[in-house]
C-alpha cells in the first residue's frame, strides 16, 4: 500500500514529461529491490546465526569466524543485487532514451 500511494504522488508530482514515468518506475524497482533485499538478507542472517550459535559450542573464535563471514556474504549480496538493478535501470532508461531521441530526429 505504501508502494503503491507513494508511486501515485511521484507520478503526479515529480515526472517531467507526461506520459514517461522515468521517477515512479525507479522508484518502484527500487522498493521491490529492498523488499528482495531484506528478505535474502533475513534468510542469510537465519542461517549464519544458527551456524555461529553451533560453532560458540565449540570456540568462540569460530563463531566469530562463521558470524564475520555471513555479515560478509550479506553485505555482498545485497550490494551485488543494489548495483545489478542501478545497471539495469541506467540500460533501460539509456535504450529507452537514446531510442526516443533517435525517432524525433534529435539525436
Amino acid at each position: 500500500m505504501f508502494v503503491v500511494f507513494f508511486a501515485a504522488v511521484i507520478f503526479l508530482t515529480a515526472e517531467q514529461e507526461t506520459g514517461m514515468p522515468l521517477t515512479t518506475i525507479a522508484f518502484v524497482v527500487g522498493a521491490l529491490t529492498s523488499v528482495l533485499s531484506g528478505y535474502i538478507g533475513m534468510q542469510i542472517a537465519v542461517r549464519a546465526n544458527v551456524r555461529t550459535a553451533k560453532c560458540a559450542e565449540e570456540s568462540l573464535d569460530s563463531a566469530f569466524n562463521v558470524a564475520f563471514r555471513g555479515g560478509m556474504v550479506l553485505g555482498f549480496v545485497l550490494v551485488g543485487l543494489a548495483l545489478g538493478m542501478l545497471h539495469f535501470l541506467i540500460s533501460y532508461y539509456k535504450g529507452m532514451l537514446s531510442s526516443e531521441l533517435l525517432v524525433a530526429g534529435k539525436y
